[in-house]
């Protein structure tokens, strides 16, 4: 794991605290373990551990009804990216404000045969409102930005629903990790 890619995680959860969402829930997973922490160092976003996707999508889908504000769902890569499915598609249909950020691997690891390396970019096709699939992180916070106006209502024109983010993240060591995060 990159400093660069710890800190387009923190900055994403800087822009996500600074547009008004603050429920989270957390598929914990090695891969998506920055992102997680992102959001709990943060002190300020109601973060629930759910083990399991399928779960954690519809609790997810729940709190955005409850509160009519989006909810974010966080998982590893793989095939936990395809246990969120089912309550995307009821927040597609039900216009449902949801942000779902997957950690994936990087391309050169894809498609190797594990149920980790599965192609995550576009996984959810047309029941999601945006799909950002993240490689270039210098224009990652601009297309993140963009995409909220699926989420986030301006105006009656505005088509809520769920929105996608897949970044591709290295491997990392968990005590790199915790170093970044002592503050």
């Amino acid at each position: 794991m990159t400093n660069h890619e710890t800190d387009l995680c923190i900055r994403i959860t800087q822009l996500l605290y600074k547009r008004g969402i603050r429920n989270i829930c957390i598929s914990p997973g090695l891969r998506n373990t920055v992102l997680s922490l992102s959001f709990i160092k943060h002190g300020k976003f109601n973060c629930y551990s759910i083990i399991d996707e399928r779960s954690a999508g519809y609790f997810a889908l729940g709190m955005a009804l409850k509160t009519n504000t989006p909810s974010i769902l966080i998982c590893t890569s793989g095939t936990a990216v395809a246990n969120y499915f089912p309550a995307i598609i009821e927040s597609s249909q039900s216009r449902i404000p949801l942000i779902i950020i997957s950690a994936d691997r990087p391309a050169d690891l894809l498609n190797t045969g594990e149920n980790q390396t599965i192609n995550q970019k576009g996984i959810y096709g047309d029941f999601v409102r945006s799909s950002i699939d993240i490689n270039n992180y210098s224009s990652a916070l601009d297309d993140i930005e963009d995409s909220l106006k699926f989420v986030i209502k301006n105006d009656d024109k505005c088509i809520i629903g769920p929105i996608h983010y897949n970044i591709h993240l290295d491997d990392f060591n968990t005590s790199d990790i915790s170093n970044t995060y002592k503050k």
